[in-house]
């Protein structure tokens, strides 16, 4: 009962970023984490728990956003000669569809074939070769998050001093 409570406790604490762990890998998506919440949680609240995840990766992505990157209000309104006016719109148009948010790098890669599940590959050398050049924010973000380690041990039993690791027996090199 206690080791229930301990890994309720720290499943709460990590599965959203081990959920966002398992929606960068190509071979699983957000497919795979709808499947795993509905076989925990029962199909209504694996709805729930989905767009928490979709949510918090929409949340997380907004902050690789490049801070150099003017804002839509920010483009100046180019005030062409007869003559150039449609050429003038073009430029006018390709600057505001650089701040078009009806689809996300997110929601892009999400539309994408997902990659065989069952093909070995590496999915930060995937990310660099293949979605860094469609989902550039992306990719950065999948990098970062695809690099933290993810530990068993707890991080305060680590350091705890509640039980002491090292013994006399522990701290000789003797066999």
């Amino acid at each position: 009962k206690k080791c229930k409570k301990k890994f309720d406790k720290y499943w709460s604490d990590y599965n959203s970023l081990l959920s966002c762990a398992i929606v960068l890998d190509p071979g699983y998506k957000l497919w795979f984490v709808e499947y795993c919440y509905t076989v925990l949680y029962g199909e209504v609240k694996a709805k729930e728990k989905v767009e928490e995840v979709r949510g918090l990766l929409c949340n997380l992505l907004k902050e690789y956003r490049d801070v150099d990157i003017t804002s839509p209000s920010d483009i100046p309104i180019i005030t062409p000669t007869s003559s150039d006016r449609m050429d003038a719109y073009s430029v006018w148009m390709s600057r505001k569809e650089k701040f078009s948010v009806d689809k996300s790098q997110l929601d892009l890669y999400l539309e994408e074939k997902n990659v065989d599940h069952k093909s070995k590959f590496d999915v930060l050398a995937w990310w660099k070769n293949n979605g860094a050049p469609r989902h550039p924010q992306l990719a950065a973000f999948a990098r970062d998050i695809l690099a933290i380690p993810i530990s068993f041990v707890p991080s305060e039993s680590a350091f705890s001093m509640g039980k002491k690791l090292i013994n006399p027996w522990r701290a000789s090199l003797h066999q």
